[in-house]
């Protein structure tokens, strides 16, 4: 018995021990970041049409570095996060490097989006976030109802009729979605800056082209069964990953096997930059968006809604195949930025892409891969800078 009991004191002190070895907060609040780079914050809650609701943040700009006491002089910016990212995406490489500080040192009036299930999104009207109903849901609801609800929203608090756009990755899908089944929203979008985007895989390369057709296969007919769920991480797995696996020998092991799957990089390099973004990160995503994605691996070049087989197609969509997405309806005016590193957006079917969409202004490329966009150190002059550009050269074109 006393034993038992000692080991049990001896165990239970090593818990207390590790626990208070952790940092007190590894989850700075996306507020307590912007705020203590000089930059004003708000908050502001969306619902959208199917019941979610979804949290927005807002920086308003102003003429010249850290002066913002002025409202903002130019059309807001909506700038939405990739797969399994967050708003926190946009402010994690810091100020003077970060997407939404320099669009805010420009004067733009910056909304940070954030789609359905991430951690500022895990709220419904009807379901909690454990049960199956709340993860039914794919890209395609973000398109369809995420991003015009958040448009509406930031055009009717800011009197405007037209915003700018800025995309990585699935935000870009969704984009795509929205123009295609909501073409009216396309006119409410004067410019939109579009990185690694994605919308035909069919030339993924690196291990993702290994694993989609596995999980198209097998996952369909399974996860159609039982259930959608979440792929989520937690704070017990962002602890572990800034504490173990950041830190040398695991570091390397870690990027080599990302870099498996985005293309190759020096995106360790940022480790700053990734710390401060990985608690905003693995943070919420459906199982659907996952099999969505591989489904389009497995048909190349086609973009189309989800598969459910052919029953159950028949069922919905009145058809054994699932529908395209009538990409000849996106017209709102779309700058690429390519990496030719990523192994996600290949140009392959970025090219394809680009002679499907009616209105690609411009493709601009840099040795990026697909995660370098978020994170990479120099990811300032290899992006960030020439989407800014891209906008005011817009705005003068308007004014």
């Amino acid at each position: 018995m006393t034993k038992n009991f000692l080991f049990f004191l001896i165990a239970f002190c090593n818990v207390i021990y590790s626990v208070s070895s952790v940092p007190e907060d590894p989850f700075r609040k996306i507020e307590e970041i912007i705020t203590s780079n000089g930059y004003p914050f708000e908050r502001h809650l969306v619902q959208t049409e199917d019941g979610y609701t979804i949290e927005i943040h807002r920086i308003p700009g102003g003429k010249g570095e850290k002066a913002y006491q002025a409202p903002a002089n130019k059309p807001p910016v909506y700038v939405l996060n990739a797969f399994y990212q967050s708003s926190a995406t946009w402010v994690s490489t810091g100020p003077r490097i970060s997407l939404a500080y320099l669009l805010a040192d420009n004067g733009f009036d910056v909304w940070l989006g954030n789609c359905r299930g991430n951690i500022f999104a895990r709220n419904h009207t009807t379901y909690v976030d454990l049960s199956y109903g709340f993860w039914n849901f794919s890209w395609h609801e973000m398109g369809l109802y995420d991003m015009p609800a958040a448009i509406d929203f930031i055009l009717e608090i800011t009197g405007r009729s037209q915003l700018y756009y800025g995309c990585h990755s699935q935000g870009c899908t969704a984009a795509y979605v929205l123009g295609a089944l909501k073409p009216e929203y396309n006119k409410k979008i004067r410019f939109s800056a579009h990185m690694g985007p994605i919308a035909f895989l069919g030339n993924m390369k690196g291990i993702g082209r290994i694993l989609a057709p596995i999980i198209a296969k097998l996952g369909t007919p399974f996860l159609e069964k039982v259930g959608h769920f979440s792929m989520t991480g937690n704070a017990l797995i962002t602890i572990i990953f800034r504490q173990i696996l950041l830190h040398p020998p695991w570091f390397a092991i870690v990027f080599s096997a990302i870099y498996t799957f985005s293309g190759p990089s020096k995106l360790s390099d940022n480790r700053e930059a990734i710390e401060n973004g990985l608690p905003y990160t693995i943070t919420g995503a459906s199982t659907k968006q996952i099999v969505h994605y591989a489904q389009g691996v497995l048909n190349p070049y086609t973009f189309r809604q989800y598969d459910y087989g052919s029953v159950q197609n028949l069922k919905i969509y009145n058809s054994v195949e699932p529908p395209s997405y009538p990409l000849e309806k996106v017209t709102m005016p779309i700058a690429f930025i390519e990496g030719t590193n990523d192994f996600c957006a290949n140009k392959l079917d970025l090219d394809y892409l680009a002679k499907k969409l009616p209105n690609v202004v411009g493709r601009f490329v840099y040795p990026l891969n697909h995660l370098d966009f978020a994170y990479n150190r120099n990811i300032k002059q290899l992006g960030y800078n020439k989407i800014v550009e891209l906008f005011l050269e817009s705005e003068k074109r308007a004014s």
